[in-house]
């Protein structure tokens, strides 16, 4: 869902494929995924691959938000937000 104030994602660099780089950062804790050139769409069909610990099912787009973008993802790593290592 879209926010009251509308969404405040940036529109894509460039036009090419859609890319999706994942990292982690020093410690397995917290992962990354850069999105480049990603529609809503593209964003809602990849997010099972992408965290299948917290989305276990399909996703769905209602946003109705058109066009691409480049935004950045970040989560935890399920089961390692309680450790302390």
């Amino acid at each position: 869902m879209i926010a009251k104030g509308g969404h405040k994602l940036q529109k894509a660099a460039d036009s090419g494929n859609p890319d999706c780089v994942k990292t982690n950062d020093l410690t397995p804790r917290n992962i990354y995924a850069d999105r480049k050139n990603m529609t809503m769409q593209d964003l809602a069909r990849m997010l099972p691959s992408f965290a299948p610990a917290y989305v276990d099912h399909e996703v769905l787009d209602f946003t109705n938000i058109k066009g691409a973008y480049d935004f950045k993802l970040g989560w935890t790593g399920k089961g390692l937000a309680e450790s302390k290592t």
